[in-house]
């Protein structure tokens, strides 16, 4: 990626980024300079120059000629990082609040997830939102997810804290490894990942399953969650406590 490129990713266009390039490396120009070394056709830098300005990235020495000056490219960039989180949490609530499903509306279904990184963030949303229970069934942990146990750990603390009675059935490997506020129980079953959030969701997955890069299956349908609970509690009754 060019440096054009860089800069663009923070909201200026491709004279913008040109021209604060120019400025940021060379120090003081006038617009014809500018125009010159960035190649911007001279009658569009001025309103390029004047949206930099706007945009708080260079500022204006008065005289005749008038001249440009880059704002410290750190400085700068910092707070564009600053005003982007700020703006993106804004519209992340925003959204959130807009986009709640109209009252009485009930989605049913069931959704099939593909991909170990997609059935990770299904998983730790689960957990995230359990109001009253969560009953996990985690046979093993794929390799390449090992780094993210502790994210899954510090989630399942967080919402045993907060009075959700959460149970699992681990495989032996697993079965050792502390989870505060969890009730564990070891299991020899060779199956996937089960999670069922609250007795009304429950989502199965395969992340082991390389053909297919791996894949879940998330269900409200209340005979499904019906089903997983009773194979949960099947398991949960005769594994070995730990």
């Amino acid at each position: 990626m060019s440096l054009e490129d860089k800069l663009r990713l923070f909201g200026l266009n491709r004279y913008e980024a040109l021209a604060y390039a120019e400025l940021a490396r060379r120090g003081v120009l006038t617009s014809k300079e500018i125009s010159d070394l960035a190649g911007i056709p001279y009658p569009r830098v001025y309103d390029v120059l004047t949206s930099l300005e706007r945009k708080g990235w260079i500022v204006r020495e008065p005289g005749k000629p008038m001249r440009y000056k880059a704002v410290e490219p750190e400085a700068v960039l910092r707070s564009v990082e600053r005003e982007t989180k700020k703006k993106l949490e804004e519209a992340r609530e925003e959204i959130i609040r807009q986009l709640k499903p109209i009252e009485g509306t009930k989605k049913v279904g069931v959704w099939i997830i593909r991909g170990k990184d997609r059935i990770l963030e299904k998983v730790l949303e689960m957990l995230s939102t359990a109001r009253s229970s969560l009953n996990l069934l985690v046979p093993f942990i794929p390799a390449e997810l090992n780094a993210e146990l502790s994210r899954i750990g510090e989630v399942i603390e967080r919402k045993a804290a907060q009075g959700v009675r959460v149970r699992v059935v681990a495989g032996e490997e697993l079965g050792r490894v502390e989870v505060a506020g969890a009730e564990v129980r070891v299991c020899g079953e060779k199956t996937g990942w089960v999670v069922i959030k609250d007795g009304e969701e429950v989502f199965y997955a395969s992340p082991y399953a390389e053909e297919a890069g791996g894949v879940g299956i998330w269900s409200d349908e209340p005979e499904l969650v019906r089903m997983a609970s009773v194979m949960f509690r099947y398991l949960w009754e005769g594994s070995e406590k730990r």
